[in-house]
């Protein structure tokens, strides 16, 4: 099984490519480059809101599950 990290606003490197490119799949409107700037941070919170996750805006456990469906 895949461990995947706590990611927040100013982390680089692949878990935030994938991230991304699992937010855009999903129809959210974010660049796919790597870094956690804050259009990946509307996207994600915006994610999080619909999905009902509530608390900070970090892609955490639960939030890779509902990415992933899982």
């Amino acid at each position: 099984m895949i461990t995947f990290p706590i990611l927040e606003i100013g982390d680089n490197g692949l878990f935030v490519y994938v991230m991304q490119a699992a937010l855009k799949y999903r129809g959210y409107s974010v660049s796919i480059n790597g870094a956690f700037d804050m259009p990946t941070f509307a996207a994600l919170k915006a994610f999080r809101h619909e999905h009902y996750i509530d608390g900070d805006t970090v892609c955490d456990d639960i939030t890779w599950k509902a990415l992933f469906n899982y």
